[in-house]
């Protein structure tokens, strides 16, 4: 009896370590080699991206966003730190966040979030890229964000002449620091219609270590009723 529990709880630790890398996987992105394959520069400028933006979010009823000056100036310095250091990530090689960008600005924020795309044709190609990854949707639709800021780089990027796009979205706090947690963000990518997407949101972040907690202390959980069960002394069978 004692064997069959160990096996099943063995069976049972295996099935949750599985799902803890599912979980971990979908936010591994695919290679810069797949993503750039169309590998031709674009005609995407910031005020055509924000016009259709906030005609996607009237659609749900969420409010337009306000252009921000300094969101726009944080932006622009991600997307042109891409194309000088040769990365598409939201960390830098530096380990330079979105948050880094945005303070160095002067940019306060309760609540902020930022998109990237690279190798786009047109303003229209991003949107609607970014409207068919459902992650990409829920941020750039999110009805917390009053305000955003575009930047756009073109140049040289592994060899091949492309245009980097950096949305950055924010809600300014009145005054004082900002309240949102700095850590490392987990990024998501996504391969959609022959570009690479990334999204990064404090939500998203906060929704996948959520998970990973939930599924550790899981583990842990079934760990200890193995040992235990491992641990309680077997009954002798009675001879007549």
């Amino acid at each position: 009896m004692i064997k069959k529990y160990a096996k099943t709880t063995l069976l049972l630790i295996s099935l949750v370590m599985l799902i803890s890398l599912s979980i971990i996987s979908d936010n591994d992105g695919v290679s810069f080699d797949q993503a750039l394959s169309s590998g031709s520069a674009s005609i995407i400028d910031a005020s055509s991206l924000v016009a259709l933006g906030n005609t996607s979010r009237k659609d749900v009823h969420a409010s337009a966003l306000k252009v921000s000056p300094k969101l726009r100036r944080a932006a622009q310095r991600k997307a042109k730190d891409m194309l000088k250091k040769q990365y598409f990530s939201h960390v830098s090689p530096a380990q330079k966040t979105p948050w880094d960008f945005m303070r160095e600005v002067g940019y306060d924020y309760i609540a902020a979030g930022e998109n990237l795309a690279i190798n786009f044709h047109a303003a229209e190609d991003v949107e609607q890229g970014w409207l068919r990854s459902q992650s990409h949707r829920d941020n750039l639709l999110n009805f917390d964000y009053t305000e955003t800021g575009i930047g756009i780089a073109k140049g040289l990027f592994q060899g091949q002449e492309t245009t980097v796009v950096v949305q950055m979205f924010g809600m300014p706090f009145p005054s004082g620091p900002s309240l949102v947690n700095r850590n490392l963000p987990i990024s998501m990518k996504n391969f959609v219609s022959g570009s690479l997407l990334d999204l990064f949101s404090e939500r998203t972040k906060n929704d996948v270590v959520l998970k990973i907690t939930f599924v550790t202390a899981l583990m842990s959980l079934l760990g200890l009723l193995y040992q235990r069960h491992s641990l309680r002394p077997r009954k002798r069978a009675r001879r007549n």
